[in-house]
């Protein structure tokens, strides 16, 4: 049984396209980051809507002359990172209202920082907590 062709083939030459395709797949991924973050915004202002297209899918198709199924793939990514960044948002209030409740309630005296910097003591029976 013979090698196929491409075993011979000098190593060196292998690694040099392996390294440019891996290097053009991260320059893809860069750009569909980009295009993610843009169509992100025109899909929160609805910009679309303009110039006669229903959605946002419908905009990928017809405007931007990608497949049905690169579309999908797309705006499925957008509305991901609509959520992602909904959730970011909504944490981020959830830590700045625990922090001025913190501070808060250390001005009027109701906690200690020992009890602050140390959440995994407990009070043993008897103890009070404040």
């Amino acid at each position: 049984m013979t090698k196929p062709r491409h075993f011979y083939t000098h190593p060196k030459v292998v690694r040099d396209s392996l390294l440019r395709a891996t290097e053009a797949s991260d320059q893809i991924q860069e750009l569909e980051k980009k295009l993610v973050l843009l169509l992100y915004e025109i899909d929160q202002k609805r910009f679309y809507v303009r110039f006669g297209y229903k959605s946002l899918k419908g905009f990928c198709i017809q405007g931007l002359k990608f497949s049905e199924t690169q579309s999908q793939r797309i705006v499925t990514n957008v509305r991901r990172y609509i959520s992602k960044t909904e959730n970011i948002h909504n944490e981020i209030d959830i830590m700045k209202n625990n922090d001025i409740d913190i501070i808060k309630n250390n001005e009027i005296g109701l906690t200690k920082h020992s009890e602050i910097d140390t959440p995994n003591q407990h009070p043993t029976s008897g103890q009070k907590v404040f």
